[in-house]
Parts: C-alpha cells; structure tokens; sequence
C-alpha cells in the first residue's frame, strides 16, 4: 500500500506526478487552445488521486489542485481593489470576515498546540494554509472562467468525466472484489450492511464513503445540468446514462446524507430548469438499488451518533476555547480522555465531530467556529442568490450556476452532518464549484 512507503518515496512519488500532471494539463490547455484549460481540468480530476499522508500537512491528493492552481495564477486578471465594490457586495464581504477568523484562529491553535517546530508547520498548513489554499482555488478559477466564454461549460464537463470514471471504478471494486478489497471499505458489525453486502463504495480517495458519497453527489448534479442544456439527442442520452452510473455508485456507498442531498439537489435542478421529465429514469435507478440491496434499511434501521459526536465537540470547544486542540486533534484527545469526550449523556463519541462549525470549534477555538458559521451562511445566501438570478434562462451558463448553487447548497447541508471542509478532497472540491460555477460571472 502506498501509505506504507517511507516520505521519501512519496515525495518522490509526489514530484513525479506533479510532473507529469503538469505536462499533460499544459498539452492539453494548447490543444484546446486555451492554455488555463489544462489547470481548470487538473483542480476538477483531484478525487482521482488516493489520500495518502506524506507529511507536514501535506499529502498526495493535494498534487492535482496545487499543479492547477499554479498554472491558472498567470491568468488570472483582478480588477483595481475598490472599497465601494465591496461595500456593494456586503455578503462576500461577510465571507472574507469569516475565512480571516478562521486563518487568525489556526495561526493561534498552531502558536498554542505546536510544542515543536514541525508541529507547528504541520497544524498551520492543516488549518489556516488550508483555509487560504481554497480561497485561492475559488477566487482565481471564478477570475480565469469569468474571463472566457464556455468556460464554466468545460469545468463541468470535466467534473462529469471525473464522476463517471470514479463511478465505474467502484462498481468495478463492488461487484468484482479487487485485491486487498481496494475501492470498498469495510461495514461495522451493528450495521444493517455487514455480511450483506461486499463492502461500500469508497472509490480511489482511500476514504470514508461519505466523502466519496460528496463528491458523487456534486459530479451527478453538475452532470444532469450539463444534460438539460446538451445540443443533441445523443448527447444528452450519454449524459443522463453518466449521471445514472454516478447515482448507482452513490447509492452503493451507502452514505445517507449525500445520497438524500444528491436525488433531492437534481429535483431541485430540474424543477427549476423545468426539465421534470428526466426525474423518471433517475427514480427508477434509486429503486432498483433499494429493492436489490439493503439501502432501505440503511436509512430507517441504522443508528447515527452524531449527537454524541457534537455533544464532545462542543464540550471540547468549552474546555479549549482560545485555540482548540490543535487541527486533526479531536479523536486523539478523545482518546486520551474518554471518560469525559466519549462517554457522552447521548451516547458513545468515536470520531471526530461530523459539524463543518463545531470541528472547527473543537480543534481551532471558538473564533474558528465563530469563522465557519460566518462563511457556511455567507455562502448559502450567495447560493440562493445565485439560484434566484439565473432562474429562468434557458442559456448552458445560467443552467450550470443554477446546479453549482444547488451543488454547494447539498455540501454544505451535509457539512453539518459530515467532515467536508478539513477533508483535502471535499474541501477542494467545494472550493471548485464556488469558483467555477457560484462566483465566476458570466463573460
């Protein structure tokens, strides 16, 4: 397995596929004629590289979008900064408040929990480099996108190829057991699934299946956008059988909250793009999953801890107001105390908080929280705003803002169910559809 390996082989690993990552994304940008292609591309393929730990803060997933975004930097163009622009967008003003809490916040946990000097380079790159890193992503890709027509139209067709391809491999690992079960991960003794089905599809992140749920969840959305506005009858079939083995494959991961999200983010795309007809195909796939396999009971019979998990997150965040626990912390400190962060009055905590906002209060303090309640809300209102302005054009970039707002409003609804945002894949992804979809303007 690659997590065996020494660093030194993996940085090694790490180089070779920045490398080659970068010379393919350059070959392709130039024969698609538009060299920041290739960089859009790479950020949009992320979820195909395995999550595996190199060191510092950093690991192998985080190759692809550092490579992209280096390559879409020398395009982008800001405009002169200018106080009344920000004072006429009061929300994105509102956003940059609460990524600054969040930045002040680690660079305080990191000073306060890194009693050495790689501690504390690992913990600021895990929480505030992290936190500007995404920022990044989403203001340089809505800068680049905004800049060129089609643009947001080759994002997604590259999300919808990177779905599809992260689709088959885990069916592939579902019905055709791989070595070492690769692509499934294990079900729990208590659970509804064990010894019923071969495992749940975790794809190539290396991952829990909720994060590979996340992302499926996007890549179905954005893929049925697409479909709505394809110019052809062939391709708008091809399109629908893409986003029908992505909805097969989030199914099988068996993760409730994407799952729900997903089929009820596509309604939503199609009530609003007046394109209800493609609902029946997308119903009849659910049901066949749910008569053959035991999702049904996954969702009525299978007990959540998620109560206790926020119980111990909040509890933690009260005894560690000033700068947490440091990121990446909360399971080890559980562990160290459990009779006061795991035996909980609701339950037994295992894990870490499964809250976009308490997480970041447990690991990084009270202002973290304070942060990340600001930027989900700041983002939601500028996801329904979106939503409410392109209603109604029948254009392909109308349709993809209207799916990228309801994609962003699915993850960041399952944010406060699951551990999205200090996930690199999840959090990348995020930070893909807010700047190729939500805040890129229009050409």
């Amino acid at each position: 397995m690659l997590s065996d390996l020494p660093a030194a082989i993996l940085v090694g690993i790490a180089l070779v596929l920045g490398s080659g990552a970068f010379v393919g994304a350059r070959a392709l940008g130039e024969r698609l004629s538009w060299v920041p292609a290739g960089g859009i591309i790479l950020i949009a393929l992320t979820p195909l590289v395995p999550r595996v730990q190199i060191g510092l803060g950093f690991s192998l997933d985080d190759v692809l979008p550092i490579v992209g975004l280096a390559m879409l930097i020398p395009a982008a163009r800001f405009p002169a900064p200018s106080m009344e622009a920000l004072r006429s967008r009061p929300v994105i003003g509102a956003i940059a408040i609460g990524l600054a809490c969040l930045v002040v916040a680690g660079l305080l946990s990191a000073l306060l929990n890194g009693d050495e000097p790689t501690r504390f380079v690992r913990f600021l790159a895990r929480s505030s480099g992290r936190f500007l890193f995404l920022a990044a992503i989403a203001i340089v890709l809505a800068r680049v996108i905004s800049q060129r027509p089609g643009a947001s139209t080759l994002a997604a067709r590259a999300l919808a190829v990177m779905g599809t391809v992260e689709a088959v491999f885990g069916l592939v690992a579902f019905v055709l057991p791989l070595p070492d079960s690769i692509g499934l991960a294990r079900t729990r003794p208590k659970s509804v699934l064990f010894e019923e089905v071969p495992g749940r599809i975790s794809g190539t992140l290396g991952l829990s299946p909720n994060f590979t749920g996340a992302v499926l969840m996007v890549t179905a959305i954005i893929t049925i956008a697409l479909a709505v506005r394809a110019s052809g009858r062939t391709a708008r079939i091809g399109l629908v059988v893409a986003a029908l083995v992505q909805l097969i494959a989030l199914a099988l991961t068996f993760s409730r909250a994407p799952l729900a999200l997903g089929v009820a983010g596509i309604v939503a795309l199609l009530v609003l793009t007046s394109r209800p007809v493609l609902l029946a195909p997308i119903a009849g796939v659910i049901g066949v999953v749910a008569l053959f396999t035991p999702l049904l009971a996954r969702f009525v019979s299978d007990v959540t801890d998620r109560l206790a998990l926020w119980y111990s997150a909040t509890l933690m965040m009260l005894d560690h107001p000033l700068g947490g626990v440091g990121p990446g912390q909360m399971v080890n400190v559980m562990r160290e105390i459990p009779e006061r962060y795991m035996e909980t009055p609701v339950g037994r905590a295992v894990s870490n908080a499964h809250n976009t906002i308490l997480l970041a209060g447990a690991e990084l303090g009270v202002l973290a929280a304070i942060g990340a309640l600001i930027v989900n809300a700041g983002l939601l209102v500028v996801g329904l705003a979106v939503i409410r302005n392109a209603r109604g054009r029948a254009d392909i970039t109308s349709t993809l803002r209207i799916g990228g707002a309801v994609a962003l409003i699915c993850l960041l609804v399952q944010g406060m169910v699951n551990n999205l945002f200090t996930v690199g894949v999840t959090s990348v992804m995020v930070a893909f559809v807010v700047g190729a979809f939500v805040l890129a303007a229009p050409p």
